[in-house]
């Protein structure tokens, strides 16, 4: 307030004449026709509702098309004026102050005026901006990185596709991702100046200047990356295909790899998988942030992240942080991506299974046991390493056997989980991180791994089951049936069953 008035000795009392600014500024707009609505949250499928026919009215670009008034909890300052008039005398001296404040200023989480203005920008298209009617103003920004990126290729004379908010078909991706990753920044921050510049405020602008004007920063960024689909039938059992065999196999629900991040958020981790209708969905919480994957109006499979607190991922909130961040997203959700598809599609050919299950040597000679994918301690592995690593970050030892005590409840030691590392990373499965001890899947490993635990529990596991329960079916107590010999002798090939002890 003193920079605001910097000739008054109390420049609190100008406080009420801030507010008053800026609600004299809204009625005026709404005298000159702007439709007005009070409710009780933006967020309401009533406001919504309200405002889809006035967009659909085709308002010319860069309108003001209404504006909504709710009452909402924000950090704000509040100024009262003082109980006590006179002034209190000082602790050490006893001497009273020459000047006593009128006013006492606090600030604090206080139920105010918040007006929505919604906007139809020529470069942005549908946008909001909410201004809080009390000091500091915030103001938030509410954009769609998607309608400015096909705005952007149209001006430019570039054909462009979009498809429920996604990106269907360009002309030329380079110049998309070009723009997606030089030019949000810079067009946030016109977009800020040029609507508060038009709309009312509680500051003039030469309070703005002597303040030096606002800092921008992120509250909420999301990046998705899309697969658009020609028809529901088409997109809709991929996706239900994607979460039954990440329910499967095991998603990651220590999201920090996936992140490819080495340290833990503030906050713990979690994952969730939710099937059936009207929208199914496979989501991963790194403390305040999510992780997703879902299909979006039937036709597109969305994989999308959503950061809330940009310190989990060494960053402060600053808006210069902007093109950081989109990278950073872009990276996750292919993450996310691979390891779905690996998940589903894992083709592996004779030859290299052959590789697998039998023994070898190395280029030192020495010599390197077989992987037996029909053991039960195998699997225990194997599903414990594809759960643990799709990504850079990778696993050590320890991260290994514990995962495996609490999927599996068997313990390891680390002489045996070193030994299965030394064998799995033999066969090419796994390769070192950096050169330290952290281990993660090859790029080959992915699908071999994922087709070994597929093989197990779709193949493997229920002919073995079948097999059991025939044996006690057929066997009889006059003789032995033929068929319940013949696999028994199956169960001794796979190294399942007991030799029968032979009657003296």
């Amino acid at each position: 307030m003193k920079l605001c008035y910097p000739g008054e000795e109390r420049p609190l009392r100008h406080f009420p004449d801030l507010t008053q600014r800026l609600t004299a500024g809204v009625k005026t707009l709404v005298r000159r026709g702007v439709p007005y609505l009070e409710a009780a949250r933006v967020s309401a499928p009533a406001v919504q509702a309200w405002l889809e026919p006035l967009y659909a009215a085709s308002p010319r670009a860069g309108s003001l098309v209404a504006i909504v008034r709710t009452i909402e909890g924000v950090s704000s300052f509040s100024c009262r004026p003082r109980k006590h008039t006179a002034a209190k005398g000082h602790p050490k001296t006893g001497r009273r102050t020459a000047q006593t404040a009128e006013h006492h200023l606090t600030r604090a989480r206080h139920n105010i005026c918040v007006y929505s203005f919604y906007v139809y920008d020529a470069h942005w298209g549908r946008a909001s901006i909410r201004l809080s009617s009390y000091l500091p103003f915030e103001v938030s920004l509410q954009l769609n990185g998607h309608d400015y990126l096909e705005r952007q290729m149209l001006r430019q004379r570039r054909q462009i596709t979009m498809a429920g908010n996604a990106v269907a078909t360009v002309a030329d991706w380079a110049a998309l991702r070009e723009l997606a990753g030089t030019d949000l920044e810079p067009a946030v921050r016109r977009f800020g100046a040029y609507w508060l510049a038009r709309l009312p405020h509680g500051l003039t602008p030469a309070h703005l200047h002597r303040l030096g004007g606002y800092y921008w920063y992120l509250q909420t960024l999301e990046v998705s990356h899309n697969f658009v689909f020609r028809s529901a039938d088409e997109c809709r059992p991929l996706f239900e295909t994607l979460l039954r065999h990440n329910q499967l196999l095991g998603s990651p629900d220590s999201i920090r790899y996936l992140f490819g991040l080495t340290r833990g958020p503030r906050r713990p981790t979690s994952s969730q998988v939710t099937l059936g209708t009207p929208m199914g969905c496979f989501k991963a919480f790194y403390g305040s942030n999510w992780l997703k994957c879902y299909d979006k109006q039937g036709l597109i499979l969305r994989f999308e992240v959503v950061v809330n607190l940009m310190t989990d991922f060494v960053a402060n909130k600053s808006l210069s942080n902007l093109p950081y961040l989109t990278r950073l997203g872009q990276n996750i959700c292919r993450r996310l991506e691979r390891t779905c598809l690996t998940a589903v599609s894992c083709p592996v050919s004779a030859r290299a299974y052959k590789s697998l299950v039998e023994p070898g040597t190395d280029a030192s000679g020495r010599r390197y046991p077989a992987i037996r994918p029909e053991r039960a301690t195998q699997q225990a592995l194997l599903a414990t390493i594809f759960s643990l690593t799709h990504c850079a970050a990778g696993f050590t030892n320890r991260e290994l056997r514990g995962k495996h005590q609490e999927q599996h409840g068997v313990p390891l030691n680390s002489s045996q989980a070193s030994y299965r590392l030394r064998t799995l990373r033999a066969h090419g499965l796994v390769e070192p991180v950096g050169g330290r001890r952290r281990y993660q899947l090859t790029r080959a490993g992915r699908p071999m791994v994922a087709f070994l635990v597929k093989l197990y529990r779709h193949l493997l596991a229920p002919v073995i089951q079948a097999a059991v329960e025939g044996i006690r079916h057929f066997r009889t107590a006059v003789a032995v049936d033929p068929i319940a010999d013949a696999l028994h002798h199956l169960l001794l090939t796979l190294g399942i069953a007991r030799p029968r002890s032979v009657p003296a």
